[in-house]
């Protein structure tokens, strides 16, 4: 799933190509009322003719600023992307290792074309995605009750310390996962902050040392930052990353990085976790089925407890990576209309039902 690195890629692509730009054309699937929020029939209409006068960023949302409402919104979901034509392709690494270079792409949802001749495709083989309008996409990103931006708006020290004093029954992990904490941080970002900050993903948040929960602050920054510094190109990612490895738990053998350290893999939060148990190390008294996992006040059986060694998200609960943050926010609102959206919150094992072996798409970018 793309996380905060790839979605601020797509807003820096669209803010140097799209951004000043009057749309010229315009070509929609309009029989795809899944991708489409309630404006597969009227996208065309209501943004033709209209200059994007600049691209945002919150999270995993990505809306285009136009001269005039309404103004579309961007969640990529699982696989969506932008790409225009006659740049550079950036893609998601999948076990294929191939890429097409037609244009427009397959998959393509959406197609604009510019005043000057450029061109953009979003596109989204798993259709998980979704595109909306909204007259006010400020008050729609305030609705929907994200926590703070991991790149933008990290709090300071003291501020920091003090959100995880109030969530301090949930699982390290899951609370990483929960929009509703830290808006763009997902499996692969989450898993990176954690092994970076010798964290076990299963620890309880009030079990951390005041040093543990400084670096875990540190961690977010360096991993956001330093993956967003290189337009998530995950090439350039430090080899000492335990990105590299990650994606190799599906491969027979023991999985162990270039410092020795052997990776191991769990679900955690709802979501395959990969980290290295020699650094990352689980305290007694730490774990997991230690806490009292909460969500909103609202009670959790122990019986559902022993079932599922995982820890509830906080404002999600069990929606896995914690995108969903409940209530009758937008997002939610936007979601509970896919009937097949709960695959894309409960984990990666779940969102790969029905799809071919050698087509598992993972949750990075990389160039051709």
């Amino acid at each position: 799933m793309p996380e905060l690195p790839e979605v601020e890629h797509a807003r820096r692509l669209l803010q140097r190509h799209l951004v000043g730009k009057l749309v010229r054309s315009i070509t929609v699937d309009t029989a795809d009322d899944k991708v489409f929020e309630e404006c597969s029939k009227t996208f065309e209409k209501m943004i033709l003719g209209k200059r994007f006068v600049s691209a945002h960023r919150k999270g995993k949302l990505l809306w285009l600023e136009a001269d005039r409402a309404p103004h579309p919104i961007f969640h990529l979901g699982m696989t969506g992307a932008f790409f225009i034509r006659g740049e550079e392709r950036i893609r998601y690494v999948d076990t294929r290792g191939g890429h097409e270079s037609s244009w427009p792409p397959r998959f393509t949802k959406l197609r604009l074309q510019m005043e000057d001749d450029t061109e953009a495709a979003y596109t989204d083989p798993r259709r998980f995605g979704r595109i909306r309008l909204s007259d006010d996409p400020r008050k729609f990103i305030s609705d929907s009750k994200l926590g703070f931006d991991a790149l933008n708006e990290l709090p300071d020290e003291a501020e920091f310390l003090q959100e995880l004093e109030r969530r301090k029954r949930s699982i390290s992990k899951a609370l990483l996962l929960d929009q509703s904490f830290a808006a763009g941080i997902g499996n692969w970002v989450a898993d990176e902050v954690l092994f970076q900050a010798r964290i076990h993903p299963q620890r309880v948040v009030g079990s951390l040392s005041e040093s543990e929960k400084r670096q875990l602050r540190s961690s977010i920054h360096n991993v956001v930052s330093s993956a967003v510094d290189v337009d998530a190109d995950s090439d350039k990612y430090p080899r000492s990353w335990l990105f590299h490895h990650r994606w190799s738990k599906s491969k027979s053998g023991k999985v162990v990085n270039e410092e020795g350290l052997e990776i191991k893999f769990e679900t955690v939060g709802g979501r395959t976790s990969a980290f290295a148990p020699k650094i990352q190390r689980l305290r007694s008294g730490s774990r997991t089925d230690s806490a009292r996992p909460v969500s909103n006040g609202r009670k959790v059986s122990t019986k559902r407890r022993k079932q599922k060694s995982i820890g509830i998200v906080e404002g999600a609960e069990d929606e896995g990576e914690g995108d969903e943050v409940g209530g009758s926010s937008p997002i939610g609102n936007m979601r509970r209309r896919s009937r097949r959206l709960a695959a894309l919150q409960h984990g990666e094992d779940e969102d790969r039902k029905g799809v071919a072996k050698g087509d598992e798409v993972k949750v990075c970018v990389k160039n051709e």
